[in-house]
């Protein structure tokens, strides 16, 4: 199983090598690649698989892959970081750090809620097309907070207009 997966591995991290060859294998997986670096040194940078669902194209060394809300992460821990030493008390109105933040309505939002993302600031309370959404010209738009009726759960108005049915 191990000719799945390509790339360096410090023997440290097998496990790792083993999983990602397993969910290859298994199907989990079509096809990913991992790198991890510990204090600057490069211990694994592997991957394998394809990038295609037919199984056509093989993932390579300078296969280029989007990166989905990985800031969501480093944010996360930055904030627990501001927790542990104090400064910021996670029950703490953002608005407390952030005065402009308590504007339109947003006044009663914690930093607990920015941190599990369900403040529902991202969401509108009004539908709107998918184009007006990316390119933020829904002169409609509000914002409602999801602890006041706002949600970020799909609409079937909003999912009628993505699949434009």
């Amino acid at each position: 199983m191990d000719h799945v997966v390509h790339g360096h591995c410090d023997q440290r991290f097998d496990k790792v090598r083993a999983a990602l060859a397993d969910n290859i294998v298994s199907g989990e997986e079509v096809g990913a690649c991992i790198a991890i670096d510990v204090e600057g040194e490069s211990v694994v940078d592997i991957w394998g698989g394809f990038t295609d669902g037919a199984r056509t194209n093989a993932w390579t060394e300078n296969t280029i892959v989007n990166v989905w809300s990985s800031t969501k992460t480093v944010i996360s821990l930055a904030g627990l970081m501001l927790i542990d030493r104090g400064l910021v008390e996670l029950t703490a109105p953002v608005a407390t750090y952030w005065p402009e933040f308590a504007a339109n309505g947003k006044q009663d939002i914690q930093f607990r809620h920015v941190l599990s993302h369900t403040s529902g600031v991202s969401g509108w309370e009004l539908p709107s097309p998918p184009k007006t959404c990316m390119t933020g010209t829904n002169p409609r738009r509000a914002w409602r907070p999801r602890h006041l009726g706002g949600s970020r759960e799909p609409r079937p108005d909003i999912t009628h207009t993505i699949k434009g049915t």
